[in-house]
């Protein structure tokens, strides 16, 4: 899939809007505010019917105006090349998503026919800030992957919230309902086990193929990625962890939450066995993000066909030799390409013209 066109009214900063892609690449710049994230999340908003920016959706919608509306022509590459019209409205937080004039009332409905792959500046946050960052995304690209998997989300989450709900309620005092307890800590272990298990799988996978797009930099850089659970669920059995369940019991009570399952873990990356947190540089933490990102976004596109990927300003301060080698790697990758930079940046410019992408400039 490919999208040829979208349209825009009454959303951020424009009152109407309407851009052509012409090539499979395409670099939008322009000055600081004339608009050139707001296009890529409108771009991101028809796929995940949220913001990258916001939480609130009224944010996106113009000054004085009560709506936003977003419009998207999409091409399904076949021998006989077919277009799909996306529409998207906001109004007063409802909204409305027809697909050729047919109402979508599903997640996986959608990403059937538009998907979309992201890389930001706030990324970065995936190896400098906390866990919940990195389980966030993995539990993302599993979604996106195989919208299935929200069954098993759905479930992990009930299971989570009654069981906290349980010790919420005798926070502080003695457990009287220790059946419940025993059945919730028994649904919970295995609900986590699964979700470990998809996640661990997901891992090896991108982890391979990160390792694959490294070599296109130098032979000896590698990046890992490591599961780190708080408790190793999946090499001990209900039998043995049941054991220490009064020890653990005593510390729920205290803080009112369970303090096992999947929702603690944390997913450990390296860059040459250099914990990326706190030991690599900037530069280094930018190339284990865009790799990280085109690993899913090459198993997305295996999976489920071509997939667009948005790239907002993330390039623009590597050096001319690694911007050369990034853009040639993204654009062997047979899929769309929409690039953001400021104005006058000449060597991403020239690089991707080089590579035949189109150009659009805004205006303030």
């Amino acid at each position: 899939m490919i999208v040829t066109q979208l349209h825009l009214k009454n959303f951020r900063c424009f009152k109407q809007k309407k851009i052509d892609f012409s090539a499979p690449i395409t670099l939008i710049k322009g000055e600081n505010g004339s608009g050139k994230t707001s296009i890529l999340e409108a771009l991101y908003y028809a796929c995940y019917l949220r913001s990258f920016r916001t939480h609130n959706a009224r944010d996106m919608i113009a000054l004085g105006e009560h709506e936003f509306f977003i419009r998207a022509r999409i091409a399904t590459n076949t021998s006989t090349t077919q277009e799909h019209d996306l529409r998207i409205g906001n109004a007063r937080d409802k909204k409305l998503v027809k697909l050729d004039g047919q109402a979508i009332t599903s997640f996986k409905s959608l990403m059937d026919h538009y998907r979309v792959i992201a890389l930001f500046e706030d990324d970065l946050a995936l190896v400098k800030d906390g866990p919940e960052v990195r389980r966030i995304f993995i539990d993302q690209a599993l979604l996106l992957l195989n919208p299935d998997k929200l069954a098993l989300f759905r479930e992990f989450r009930h299971i989570l919230d009654n069981r906290n709900a349980l010790l919420k309620k005798y926070q502080g005092r003695p457990l009287a309902d220790m059946a419940s307890y025993r059945i919730w800590t028994l649904q919970l272990w295995n609900i986590s086990l699964e979700v470990i298990r998809v996640r661990k799988e997901l891992l090896a996978i991108l982890e391979g193929k990160i390792n694959e797009l490294l070599s296109n930099f130098a032979q000896e850089l590698t990046i890992g990625l490591t599961y780190s659970a708080k408790y190793e669920l999946d090499k001990e059995d209900f039998t043995l962890f049941e054991r220490r369940m009064d020890a653990l019991l005593t510390t729920e009570l205290r803080f009112g939450r369970s303090m096992f399952g999947a929702h603690l873990d944390d997913i450990m990356i390296t860059y040459t066995n250099k914990n990326t947190r706190a030991f690599v540089s900037r530069g280094q933490q930018k190339l284990v993000v865009i790799v990280l990102k085109v690993a899913l976004l090459e198993q997305l596109t295996q999976n489920r066909g071509k997939t667009l990927f948005i790239l907002d300003d993330f390039m623009t301060d590597f050096d001319e030799q690694r911007i050369e080698t990034l853009v040639n790697l993204l654009a062997q990758l047979n899929t769309q390409l929409i690039f953001t930079s400021p104005m006058c940046h000449e060597v991403l410019e020239g690089v991707l013209k080089t590579s035949g992408a189109a150009f659009y400039t805004l205006s303030d």
